[in-house]
């Protein structure tokens, strides 16, 4: 089942008992100088993560996936969606995590690279919202986070007491594993 921005909005709204993301998110713009820059949040082994909404094309339930034989381990298969055959990536192996079991939260994230015709579906525990962040919001790559994930990330946010890596879904896209 794949979600319309608005209707994840509006799920996201129905399923937390803060104020309307749609709402949050104009207040946050227009505190900023500069203007913010939405990106799609989730988690992978409780960590947050994110992605700028320019690089998502979708969100849904996982859908079925066809597995092939003598890939990386981080792919999973492929799958159809709507005519067209999508690899889909185990972003958690990818980043070198622990694997998760399936469970009924997990979402497919399809991302493109705004620099290449790239598209691929990554696997992720759960998607928790949309959120602007501006240029002052993020820093540099914080010490606390290791391991492979370092080399794709643009840096990292601090919110809600917790830190969000964002991701460059190009520089994933394009990464010698992938590539």
């Amino acid at each position: 089942e794949s979600l319309s921005l608005q209707d994840l909005l509006a799920q996201i709204d129905r399923e937390t008992s803060h104020e309307p993301l749609s709402e949050v998110l104009s207040t946050q713009d227009q505190e900023s100088a500069s203007p913010a820059v939405k990106h799609v949040l989730f988690v992978l082994n409780d960590a947050h993560y994110a992605v700028p909404l320019s690089n998502v094309l979708e969100l849904q339930r996982l859908p079925r996936i066809t597995t092939l034989p003598l890939v990386p381990d981080w792919l999973c298969g492929v799958t159809n969606l709507r005519g067209e055959v999508l690899s889909v990536v185990d972003l958690r192996s990818l980043l070198g995590l622990p694997i998760a079991e399936n469970d009924i939260s997990q979402r497919l994230i399809v991302v493109h690279s705004t620099r290449e015709e790239i598209s691929t579906g990554w696997v992720v525990d759960r998607v928790t919202g949309i959120r602007g962040f501006t240029e002052e919001d993020l820093q540099p790559c914080s010490t606390l986070i290791t391991g492979p994930v370092v080399s794709f990330l643009n840096g990292v946010v601090e919110q809600d007491d917790h830190l969000i890596a964002v991701l460059d879904v190009n520089r994933v896209l394009s990464s010698p594993e992938i590539g």
